[in-house]
């Protein structure tokens, strides 16, 4: 069959969520998705199961990170230095390729840029020389990696289809998004807050304030300002309605020589944001005067256990809008909106298919159905 860049993404993904495979070099050629017992691969035998299972060669080369180039290019990969393109889903990246203890390889799960987050066969150990837990050995990192960290990348040259990527629409108006595209946006904002290290319910309290300030549209105007008012003081723009947005973000982002047309790198930044400006943040603001939570810092915001309880504080100490008392209510219930939806539907990692259809079901590889780790 001819070569299938969705299927082996699709393979990838599916052998790092079964808790049944490990990292070992001696019995690399064991994998299996879906049986009840342990199998294994490295990180180069996963790239070769991958691909061989969706059509690139006639059998399994089983290469390792030293030939694993002249496999990659003989099925019509084409190599480029990591750090001079685009990421895409699927593209494969290798460091050391004449093989040494450094000697690596890992998928592109999801791009942001030139970057993003990957996944593959990890190692047995970690950095402290603990034995790393078996299910994490083979995983989707919820992490963007270090683009220095790689030497090339490979492209198929064909497009991952069915994940979850960034869009922004330049507007003044609202309901620019489709609800597809804003749910992709919220799954993809929640995973930017978790490594911030906000919990589940403090991540829940921020996005449903973005849904009533910036409708999770990274480029959205605020409605009677026209488009590009950077320097308008009482303006806002953005998912959090930066005002004015040239002080509080243009002028940061661009620092960071981010292209603010583009949604992979605009979105992700205006959550990194946060971090980057924890002042803005103001527990003792007169707006949360009365609030048990009155003093609290921004630190201890991100521990918040309640998802609704995390909307008012957020409104209070962040947003601070002249009336805070008129949208309470609504925020509260979106950020109960999002947290069910994270607790029920979200995936388990960034930019992972939504819910199980999306999933390619690959029955001539899957072996035993009846215990393959679905997704949830």
């Amino acid at each position: 069959m001819p070569f299938d860049i969705n299927t082996a993404y699709n393979l990838c993904v599916q052998a790092c969520l079964d808790n049944n495979i490990g990292y070992s070099q001696p019995e690399r050629t064991t994998i299996q998705l879906g049986v009840n017992y342990r199998t294994y691969c490295d990180c180069s035998s996963l790239m070769a199961w991958c691909c061989y299972n969706a059509g690139a060669w006639n059998s399994n080369p089983w290469f390792t990170t030293d030939n694993e180039r002249q496999y990659l290019e003989a099925a019509g990969f084409t190599r480029y230095p990591a750090n001079s393109v685009q990421w895409a889903a699927g593209d494969i990246l290798t460091r050391s390729e004449n093989y040494n203890p450094r000697g690596h390889t890992e998928m592109v799960y999801q791009a942001a840029g030139i970057g993003g987050y990957t996944m593959g066969s990890h190692s047995k150990y970690l950095s402290d020389g603990s034995e790393r837990p078996f299910p994490d050995q083979v995983s989707i990192n919820t992490f963007l990696t270090n683009v220095a960290d790689w030497d090339w990348i490979y492209k198929s040259g064909g497009t991952v289809t069915g994940i979850y990527s960034w869009t922004q629409n330049e507007t003044n108006t609202y309901g620019a998004l489709t609800s597809e595209e804003i749910y992709a946006n919220a799954v993809l904002t929640y995973y930017e807050l978790v490594n911030l290290g906000f919990s589940t319910a403090a991540a829940a309290g921020v996005m449903g304030n973005i849904e009533h300030e910036g409708q999770f549209n990274p480029a959205q105007w605020q409605g009677g300002f026209p488009i590009g008012s950077w320097y308008v003081s009482n303006c806002g723009y953005g998912m959090f309605q930066y005002t004015p947005p040239h002080k509080y973000y243009q002028d940061w982002a661009l620092g960071q020589g981010v292209d603010l047309n583009d949604a992979d790198s605009n979105g992700p930044l205006q959550v990194r944001w946060l971090d980057a400006h924890p002042g803005q943040f103001n527990g003792s603001s007169s707006y949360m005067a009365g609030n048990p939570h009155y003093g609290i810092s921004y630190a201890n915001y991100k521990l918040l256990s309640d998802p609704a309880d995390a909307a008012n504080v957020w409104l209070r100490a962040w947003e601070m809008p002249s009336d805070p008392d008129a949208t309470q209510a609504a925020r509260e219930a979106s950020a109960q909106y999002w947290y069910n939806e994270i607790i029920n539907n979200f995936p388990s990692n960034p930019g992972n298919p939504a819910g199980r259809s999306n999933l390619l079901w690959l029955p001539g590889v899957i072996n035993n159905l009846k215990y393959r780790k679905l997704l949830h």
